[in-house]
Protein backbone atom coordinates (compact mmCIF):
# COMPACT_ATOMS: atom_id res chain seq x y z
CA UNK A 1 0.00 0.00 0.00
CA UNK A 2 1.20 3.38 -0.99
CA UNK A 3 -0.86 6.80 0.99
CA UNK A 4 -1.97 8.58 -2.04
CA UNK A 5 -3.63 12.05 -0.01
CA UNK A 6 -3.75 12.80 3.93
CA UNK A 7 -4.99 15.27 5.42
CA UNK A 8 -5.65 16.12 9.49
CA UNK A 9 -8.20 12.93 9.62
CA UNK A 10 -8.38 11.23 6.34
CA UNK A 11 -6.11 9.26 4.08
CA UNK A 12 -6.40 7.60 0.94
CA UNK A 13 -4.25 4.45 -0.14
CA UNK A 14 -3.80 2.85 -3.27
CA UNK A 15 -3.65 -0.94 -3.28
CA UNK A 16 -1.80 -2.88 -6.05
CA UNK A 17 -4.17 -6.03 -7.14
CA UNK A 18 -1.15 -8.39 -6.43
CA UNK A 19 -1.71 -7.15 -2.32
CA UNK A 20 -5.44 -6.91 -2.48
CA UNK A 21 -5.61 -10.82 -3.74
CA UNK A 22 -2.99 -12.03 -1.18
CA UNK A 23 -4.49 -10.26 2.05
CA UNK A 24 -7.86 -9.02 3.47
CA UNK A 25 -7.56 -5.77 2.03
CA UNK A 26 -9.03 -6.69 -0.87
CA UNK A 27 -12.23 -7.92 1.15
CA UNK A 28 -12.78 -4.66 3.73
CA UNK A 29 -15.18 -2.45 2.83
CA UNK A 30 -15.94 1.31 3.49
CA UNK A 31 -15.63 1.82 6.58
CA UNK A 32 -14.43 -1.30 7.65
CA UNK A 33 -11.58 -0.72 10.78
CA UNK A 34 -8.36 -1.59 9.73
CA UNK A 35 -4.72 -1.83 11.92
CA UNK A 36 -2.33 0.57 10.41
CA UNK A 37 0.93 0.11 11.39
CA UNK A 38 3.78 2.87 10.30
CA UNK A 39 7.22 2.29 8.91
CA UNK A 40 9.83 3.32 11.96
CA UNK A 41 11.94 5.28 9.38
CA UNK A 42 8.63 7.49 8.92
CA UNK A 43 8.66 7.77 12.68
CA UNK A 44 11.93 9.01 13.26
CA UNK A 45 12.00 11.32 9.51
CA UNK A 46 8.97 13.17 11.60
CA UNK A 47 10.74 13.57 14.64
CA UNK A 48 13.93 15.38 12.60
CA UNK A 49 12.06 17.69 10.52
CA UNK A 50 9.76 18.38 13.38
CA UNK A 51 12.14 18.79 16.38
CA UNK A 52 13.03 21.87 18.37
CA UNK A 53 16.58 20.94 17.92
CA UNK A 54 16.73 21.33 14.29
CA UNK A 55 14.70 24.05 14.14
CA UNK A 56 12.60 22.27 11.83
CA UNK A 57 12.68 21.19 8.13
CA UNK A 58 10.99 23.97 5.15
CA UNK A 59 11.20 24.67 1.84
CA UNK A 60 13.97 26.90 2.48
CA UNK A 61 16.02 24.34 4.17
CA UNK A 62 15.27 21.55 1.25
CA UNK A 63 16.21 24.01 -1.95
CA UNK A 64 19.45 25.16 0.58
CA UNK A 65 20.56 21.39 0.87
CA UNK A 66 19.84 20.64 -2.96
CA UNK A 67 16.98 18.36 -1.64
CA UNK A 68 14.93 20.44 -4.25
CA UNK A 69 15.28 22.96 -6.60
CA UNK A 70 14.08 25.78 -5.41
Amino acid sequence: MTVNEQNDTVFTVNVIPYSASKTTIGRKLLRDKVNVETDILGRYVERFVTSEKTGGIDIDFLSKYGYIKG
